[in-house]
């Protein structure tokens, strides 16, 4: 998780600088899709929530990637990108709440 995190950041400084491409968030999607079967730093703090939210952050990759496949503006590409974060503190609400500042921090301001 804590990887994901750092990827995430670099997405971000990307999506700012308008450097993010499809191949950015397609090599992410393909390292981030073991989160489905990962083991949680703190077992004990996993509900039987997360498979869903793994899958929704998933597909909120999915979704990023293809506002940059129909090379939509900026706007567009940031509020998929703050979907996927969205995604992840949703989660983290419910499962080790610990990195929420973090996650916080990784969204976009428009």
């Amino acid at each position: 998780m804590r990887e994901m995190t750092a990827d995430m950041e670099e997405l971000k400084a990307k999506a700012l600088a308008g450097t993010l491409t499809l191949a950015d968030v397609e090599s992410l999607r393909a390292a981030h899709e073991p989160i489905k079967t990962a083991e949680p730093t703190k077992p004990e703090e996993i509900k039987e929530s997360f498979p869903g939210f793994a899958e929704a952050y998933l597909s909120n990759l999915d979704a990023l990637a293809d506002a940059l496949r129909q090379q939509g503006n900026r706007e567009a590409q940031i509020e998929a990108f703050n979907t996927v974060i969205a995604t992840c503190e949703s989660c983290h609400q419910q499962h080790c709440p610990g990195p929420l500042d973090r996650i916080r921090g990784i969204k976009v301001e428009q």
